[in-house]
């Protein structure tokens, strides 16, 4: 039994000399995880309603209001408004029924340029900074136009292009 338990230590220690001995001679190796990303350009565009309030047809009546664009760092891009109901950037209305008032939105304060798109008026190029940017709306009613009384609107729809 003593020779079993002699063969038995000298066992242990052969194991534990060939994992310790190979712990104090380890090597190490490394190698690289590339980390990849695509961002794409992405933008989108908030709205707020525009608000004549009670047009008297012997003065203008003119409105403000905000369009709100968010675009990717260095995004190109070109926002445009539609013609609303009546399909036309050059003769947009407000409606009530079959009656018509007619109104515009424009680029600028002083109202000499059309914001519109493609089939007319101008558009408005934005590079895209990651942050929200604000562009306003200006809209006008031209005097003279004595029509039925009542509550009337429009749609437009802003589009950004990038």
């Amino acid at each position: 039994m003593r020779s079993l338990h002699k063969l038995f230590l000298a066992c242990s220690g052969l194991i534990m000399g060939v994992f310790f001995g190979a712990a104090a001679n380890a090597q190490t190796a490394t190698g690289n995880i590339n980390i990849t990303a695509e961002v794409d350009a992405k933008c989108v565009v908030r709205t707020v309603n525009m608000d004549f309030g009670v047009y008297d047809p012997t003065t203008v009546a003119d409105a403000i209001t905000l369009v709100e664009t968010l675009c990717t760092n260095d995004s190109i891009a070109v926002l445009t408004l539609d013609g609303g109901s009546s399909g036309s950037v050059s003769a947009r209305t407000l409606v009530k029924g079959a009656d018509t008032l007619s109104y515009q939105l424009y680029l600028d304060a002083a109202r000499t340029q059309i914001f519109g798109d493609n089939s007319g008026g101008q558009t408005l190029g934005v590079v895209g900074n990651g942050t929200v940017q604000t562009h306003e709306v200006y809209g006008r009613i031209p005097t003279g136009q004595f029509v039925t009384e009542g509550n009337y609107s429009d749609t437009v729809i802003a589009t950004i292009v990038y």
